[in-house]
């Protein structure tokens, strides 16, 4: 049994430490961010609802391109990854914002008896809901990683990709924002995974989860359990 101990608890210790870690506030939720905290309904790190809000009953959706302007630097161990050179850290930030905003784009438009628009110049008209998003940390994956653990176990736990954004969605008309969330996602712990083996295969799959979470979170009026992945998974596409 002991030669089983360690790989176990470490395995104990990354799923405790992907379920707990949040998103360090940027700023761009200003006091929200105050009020938010972790509702067990709800897949994000944290997230804060007005409670006198009716998301649902909305009729038009408005998409805002996702920002970038407070993308984090990577730190640490983080910055010893290749695409960490010459600046595409930061060029692949903006090319998964824009795959993040079409991705919202695509799952919020699903809704039905919804009118959903991607602008850079949101209305002011009543019944319009603004979507708005913030890219804050980006950490690309090590593929390398990822293929020697076929031949060096556990070498895979050095790779773990992750991406956190906050959001909230906005009444056009009156500007108060009715729901905000901030949510920082790393690759769960898989036996295998094929999104591990690029760059940012995994950071695409979150954005599209994050697409389809929050058009949950408008359809139910945040009052719905709306599930996130499983920490652990055997296989993950």
């Amino acid at each position: 049994m002991r030669p089983l101990l360690l790989p176990f608890s470490l395995l104990v210790a990354l799923v405790v430490t992907s379920c707990q870690t949040s998103l360090k506030p940027s700023g761009y939720l200003g006091s929200v961010d105050t009020v938010m905290k972790k509702e067990p309904s709800l897949p994000f790190s944290r997230s804060w609802k007005n409670p006198e809000a009716d998301l649902a009953s909305y009729t038009r959706l408005e998409v805002r391109p996702m920002r970038t302007k407070d993308l984090r630097e990577l730190r640490g161990v983080a910055r010893i990854n290749v695409r960490n050179a010459t600046e595409r850290v930061r060029r692949d930030a903006e090319t998964l914002a824009t795959l993040g905003t079409r991705e919202l784009a695509k799952e919020l438009g699903r809704s039905p008896n919804r009118k959903l628009r991607v602008t850079t110049q949101p209305s002011r008209d009543t019944g319009t809901l603004l979507v708005e998003t913030n890219l804050v940390e980006v950490e690309p994956g090590r593929p390398s990683m990822q293929l020697l653990n076929f031949f060096v176990p556990f070498t895979s736990s050095l790779n773990r990709p992750a991406i956190g954004i906050e959001g909230r969605l906005v009444d056009a008309n009156s500007g108060e924002v009715l729901f905000a969330f901030s949510d920082l996602e790393r690759a769960e712990i898989s036996f295998f995974d094929l999104q591990r083996f690029s760059y940012y295969g995994v950071q695409r799959r979150e954005l599209k989860r994050w697409g389809s979470q929050l058009r949950e979170v408008v359809e139910s009026n945040g009052r719905s359990l709306v599930r996130d992945a499983f920490p652990v998974q055997i296989v993950n596409w």
